[in-house]
């Protein structure tokens, strides 16, 4: 199958391009049917039955220590990521899965020459395939990354997820390795004051022996910590009942951190394990009458708002870009995460509009996946 869906990226980038003479010609510069990606970056794409193969052409050093990673974030995709020369004639790593129990794609490759590189994103059995969705590509190169701890953290303020945090939403989960390269992990979810939440650690593979974190965003404060969840296992658990509305990070680690001999895979779980909500918004967090103009910025994708509404409320949120284009995604939610309705845009502008169940508090949860220029946001309910 591996063979199949080599032979099919070959063809799809040659099409894509201005024909074979035109992309066979271009051996130092990125083929025309790519886009473009350095390292830190994350970009999102589409799967669709019109687009099967998305290419991506990055410039690499000798020695450097790469790491792409393939998200599915929306539909059912089941990606599958191949790291090529510009040429797609030679194929140096590919993933489907990253562990049984996980879709998303994953490649560590250390590169040989100092070149430009390919990057094909598809889904598994390439145009023969059926699943289709939204996914998030992100490009690393550990060699430049900071040696202890491996992770890439500023300063969060009010409702914002800080740099090198994957988002955590209570009732999903997610899967990682931890190992002597990366033994540590750092994850970003929003708390809401007086809701009691679970973090689980589960050794899915190996010997992990994982331990749990809930820090303030800034890393400054350790708020609470677990090691094993009882005395017959080694998976670690935390209950936490957040003292105010706001950003929190969940470290998940191996014992011992860089001096542990454990390594594996886990999956992690937020789960919120309160049924009643808060009464009101935070004051901080309320979104504002007269609206908000978003500075965007590429190491803060997450803005969090709060909206005190009644039963009947009919609300209407409104972005539009400044310059350039939206790339966002909006998700109304009850006080405790439950969804309402949510939208999403690459035009200019994005309007959502919901009718709100119950008096109370309700979340908008804003996914920024550009970071730059600014975004006008209104949000108004008529009774």
């Amino acid at each position: 199958m591996k063979i199949i869906v080599w032979s099919m990226a070959v063809i799809y980038l040659l099409l894509a391009g201005s024909g074979v003479g035109s992309v066979a010609a271009q051996t130092s510069d990125c083929p025309q049917a790519t886009q473009p990606i350095a390292y830190g970056d994350q970009i999102t794409g589409d799967i669709t039955s019109d687009t099967v193969f998305v290419f991506y052409c990055f410039q690499g050093q000798k020695g450097d220590q790469i790491v792409i990673d393939v998200e599915a974030m929306r539909g059912n995709l089941d990606p599958y990521v191949m790291l090529s020369d510009i040429k797609v004639e030679n194929f140096y790593a590919e993933n489907d899965n990253l562990s049984p129990r996980n879709l998303d794609s994953h490649i560590d490759f250390t590169l040989e020459e100092d070149a430009r590189y390919v990057i094909s994103v598809t889904r598994i059995h390439g145009n023969k395939g059926d699943t289709l969705g939204s996914f998030r590509l992100t490009l690393e190169n550990q060699a430049t990354s900071s040696p202890s701890p491996h992770i890439n953290v500023s300063a969060g303020e009010g409702g914002q997820c800080v740099a090198g945090s994957n988002m955590l939403i209570p009732g999903y989960a997610i899967s990682s390795v931890l190992d002597d390269d990366n033994y540590l992990r750092s994850y970003c979810f929003y708390g809401l004051k007086g809701m009691e939440y679970r973090m689980s650690v589960e050794t899915t593979k190996d010997d992990l022996d994982p331990m749990v974190f809930v820090t303030t965003p800034d890393l400054q404060t350790v708020i609470d910590s677990n090691d094993n969840a009882s005395t017959r296992t080694r998976d670690a658990r935390l209950d936490f009942v957040p003292d105010a509305d706001g950003v929190y990070l969940l470290l998940v680690a191996r014992a011992d951190l860089d001096k542990g001999k454990t390594a594996g895979e886990y999956r992690l779980s937020l789960d919120n394990r309160t049924t009643n909500t808060p009464g009101t918004c935070a004051d901080a967090l309320t979104f504002p009458s007269q609206g908000v103009t978003l500075e965007r910025a590429k190491d803060v994708f997450l803005h969090v708002y709060c909206y005190n509404g009644t039963a009947g409320e009919r609300v209407t949120f409104s972005a539009t870009a400044q310059k350039g284009s939206l790339d966002m995604v909006l998700f109304i939610t009850a006080a405790n995460l439950d969804p309402i309705e949510q939208g999403e845009s690459k035009d200019t502008s994005l309007d959502v509009t919901a009718t709100l169940p119950d008096d109370g508090p309700y979340l908008l949860i804003v996914f920024d996946l550009t970071g730059s220029g600014q975004i006008d946001m209104t949000f108004t309910g008529v009774s």
